[in-house]
């Protein structure tokens, strides 16, 4: 018994010093930066987790920006996955951590609306300018603590904008989706669409459909589940979004979706929170335009069962 207690108290021991010596995602990021320096490598942090850190929010992912070819990031870490090495992409795992180590890029037309023909290894400045806001633009240098802005990310941070880089046609061009996360980021961190990237996302919003379903419901539920929902789903209307996504949806719909949305708690699931999008409109109708997001046979079961008892459940 008391080998058995000791044994037990010995694996507590071993879990506790394991979750203290547990590396965040903003460490692991850090190390590899470190790592690519010592090795004479260009190495910053990139993207959202520069925006997050700027605006003093809690960032999920740390990504890593470097001059370093992917083989060479193969080459110093020994443990890596090179799911997008022909795009200049590798992910590093540290521990229980996975970090995206990008090698700074242009990339060349898009065919597609969604993917580069190619890219062409370059520098940091040519590296923001290819990317997609300019508040996601903004690199940061941990090691330093110095910030690196080449598309003033930082005045539209403090103005609170949502604004492509270059030309807001060229932007969405590239990838329609980025359409969608404009909204999403909008909603996310309160900030107003800039005039003339929200008109040329009115001009572009019918492509919306080129791209998948799956990806389009991503973007959807991370505006429909964020407790500014209603902003969110009244920015998808003004935008046309709305409408290219699920023709037939009417304003006066919409216009009961955004008072219905506004009702809802803070925290909702993605079936409850696009049930009370079709709030005003027949199950049959609703079901039918939902069929583009590929949701799982669970989802359609449950938004069918909300909107089939949406007056019990309103009452």
């Amino acid at each position: 018994t008391a080998n058995n207690r000791a044994t037990t108290v010995g694996n507590y021991g071993s879990n506790y010093i394991a979750a203290k010596e547990q590396m965040t995602n903003r460490q692991a990021a850090i190390k590899i930066i470190r790592r690519l320096r010592h090795n004479d490598f260009e190495a910053l942090l990139a993207g959202g987790c520069v925006r997050d850190m700027l605006l003093r929010r809690r960032a999920k992912d740390y990504d890593v920006a470097t001059n370093a070819k992917p083989k060479d990031v193969i080459k110093l870490f020994g443990r890596t996955l090179k799911v997008g090495a022909k795009f200049g992409v590798v992910i590093v795992l540290l521990k229980d951590k996975q970090v995206e180590v990008a090698t700074f890029r242009t990339e060349a037309a898009y065919t597609d609306g969604r993917h580069p023909v190619g890219v062409k290894f370059t520098t940091a400045a040519e590296d923001a300018n290819r990317r997609d806001f300019t508040i996601n633009g903004i690199f940061y240098d941990p090691l330093q603590r110095k910030v690196l802005d080449y598309v003033n990310g930082q005045a539209d941070l403090k103005k609170g904008l949502i604004r492509t880089i270059g030309k807001p046609a060229k932007r969405f061009g590239e990838d329609y989706l980025r359409m969608l996360r404009a909204v999403r980021f909008s909603t996310q961190l309160g900030f107003a669409i800039e005039p003339q990237t929200l008109s040329a996302i009115r001009s572009n919003a019918k492509n919306i459909t080129k791209i998948s379903g799956e990806r389009i419901a991503m973007e959807l539920e991370a505006i429909l589940v964020n407790p500014n929902r209603s902003v969110g789903v009244s920015l998808l209307a003004e935008s046309r979004l709305a409408e290219a996504i699920f023709p037939g949806l009417s304003s006066e719909q919409m216009k009961l979706a955004v008072i219905a949305l506004r009702e809802l708690r803070r925290k909702v699931d993605f079936a409850l929170a696009l049930a009370c999008l079709f709030a005003a409109c027949l199950t049959e109708f609703a079901l039918a335009k939902l069929k583009i997001l590929k949701l799982s046979r669970n989802q359609i079961k449950h938004i069918k069962f909300l909107l089939a008892n949406r007056g019990k459940l309103l009452n």
